[in-house]
C-alpha cells in the first residue's frame, strides 16, 4: 500500500510543509537546495529511525516531527528536547537508537528497499547473485519462514536425540532387570532357610530339655540301686511308688531318645545348608530399587518426548496454515504489499 501523505515540520529546510501523493508515480520539481532530496530523508528517519542526532532538525526550532499517511493510519516520528518518539494510534514509543518498535514497522511495512535516494546505483544493479537472492527473500518474507523451519528442524533433530538416548537408556534397564532375576529365587531360598533355622533351635531348646531329663532319670536309678543294695525296703507302698515312676521315666527315656535321633539328622542337614551373605543381599535389594526409580523417571521422560512430537505436529499444522492464509490474502487483495504490483 502507498504512501497518500507527508508532512514535515522544522526538518532541514521544511518549516512546515505538507505533500499528497496520488497511487501511482509522484514526481517533485524544483530548484537545487529547496529541500527535495529532504523528503526522501524525512521518510527515511519515520520509516528506518536514522539518521541519529540533532543535525535535520531547524535552528532554534521547539518541535521536529515527520507524518506519514498510509492506508488510513497516520505516524508520527517526533523529536524535541526532550522527547524522542514515535506516535501512532494515541499511543507514544520510545525512539532508542536506531530500532524501530514492531507496532511501527507493522503500520507502516517498509523497508530500505522501498526508499532511494538519487544517487544511489538503481535497485539491485550492483548487487552479487548470493546478495539479491538475500533481498528478495527479505521482500517475500521468506527470511522469516526460513527462521521457522530451522527453528523446527532443529528441535525435531534435539527431540529425535532425546527419543534415541532414551531408548538407549531404557535397553539397558531392563537388561540389568534380567540379571537380576535370581534375586526372587534368593528371596525365597532365604525364607526357608530361615524356617529350618527356627526349627533347629526349637530341636535343640528340646534336645536341652531331654539332656536335663536323662540326668534325672539317672539320679534315680542311683537311688533306686542304692536301695536295693542296702535291703532297706521296708514299705511296699513307696517301692511301688518308685517302680512306677520308674516305667514312666523310662517311657519318657524311649520319647528323648527319639527327639535326640531326629535333632542329630537336623544337626546333619544344617551342617549341608549353604549360609548366604544377607548384608550382600541386601545391596542387590537396594540396587534393585535404585533400578525401579531410574526406570520410572525413564517412562516419565518418554512420556514427555511424546508430548513434545504432538506439540511438534501442532506447529507444523501451523505453519501450513498461516502459508495457507498468507497466498489468501495476496489474492484477495490482489496486489504486492511491497511493489503495488499484480498477484
Amino acid at each position: 500500500m502507498a504512501i497518500d501523505e507527508v508532512v514535515a515540520k522544522n526538518y532541514q529546510s521544511h518549516k512546515k510543509s505538507t505533500l499528497v501523493f496520488s497511487r501511482w508515480m509522484n514526481v517533485i520539481l524544483g530548484p537545487s537546495d529547496q529541500g527535495k532530496s529532504s523528503i526522501i530523508r524525512l521518510i527515511r528517519w519515520v520509516v528506518e529511525n536514522r539518521p541519529n542526532g540533532d543535525d535535520y532538525r531547524r535552528h532554534y526550532s521547539k518541535e521536529t516531527y515527520g507524518k506519514i499517511y498510509k492506508g488510513g493510519k497516520l505516524i508520527t516520528r517526533c523529536r524535541t528536547d526532550t522527547e524522542n518518539e514515535y506516535r501512532f494510534k494515541k499511543q507514544s514509543y520510545k525512539a532508542l537508537r536506531t530500532s524501530v518498535p514492531e507496532d511501527i514497522e507493522t503500520a507502516l511495512n517498509l523497508s530500505d528497499v522501498n526508499i532511494q535516494s538519487q544517487h544511489e546505483v538503481y535497485f539491485l544493479i550492483d548487487k552479487s547473485p548470493g546478495q539479491i537472492s538475500k533481498k528478495l527473500n527479505e521482500v517475500a518474507g521468506l527470511r522469516v519462514m526460513d527462521n521457522v523451519l530451522k527453528q523446527v528442524n532443529t528441535a525435531i533433530r534435539s527431540t529425535n536425540n532425546d527419543v534415541n538416548s532414551t531408548n538407549k537408556q531404557l535397553m539397558r534397564t531392563q537388561r540389568e532387570l534380567m540379571d537380576l532375576d535370581w534375586a526372587l529365587g534368593a528371596d525365597k531360598f532365604l525364607k526357608k532357610l530361615e524356617s529350618y533355622d527356627s526349627k533347629y533351635n526349637g530341636m535343640l531348646d528340646k534336645y536341652n530339655r531331654t539332656t536335663d531329663l536323662l540326668y534325672a532319670i539317672g539320679l534315680l536309678e542311683e537311688k533306686r540301686s542304692a536301695f536295693l543294695s542296702d535291703n532297706l525296703v521296708s514299705d511296699l507302698g513307696k517301692l511301688t511308688i518308685i517302680q512306677d515312676a520308674y516305667v514312666v521315666a523310662k517311657d519318657k527315656l524311649e520319647y528323648l531318645s527319639g527327639l535326640v535321633g531326629k535333632i542329630e539328622c537336623l544337626k546333619k542337614v544344617r551342617s549341608d545348608i549353604k549360609v548366604i551373605d544377607i548384608t550382600e543381599l541386601e545391596k542387590l535389594h537396594h540396587d534393585v530399587s535404585s533400578k525401579e526409580s531410574t526406570y520410572d523417571r525413564v517412562c516419565s521422560l518418554a512420556k514427555r518426548i511424546l508430548l513434545l512430537k504432538f506439540n511438534n505436529e501442532e506447529l507444523s499444522a501451523s505453519i501450513s496454515e498461516s502459508e495457507k492464509k498468507y497466498r489468501s490474502t495476496l489474492k484477495k487483495m490482489g496486489t504486492c504489499p511491497t511493489c503495488g504490483g499484480k498477484v
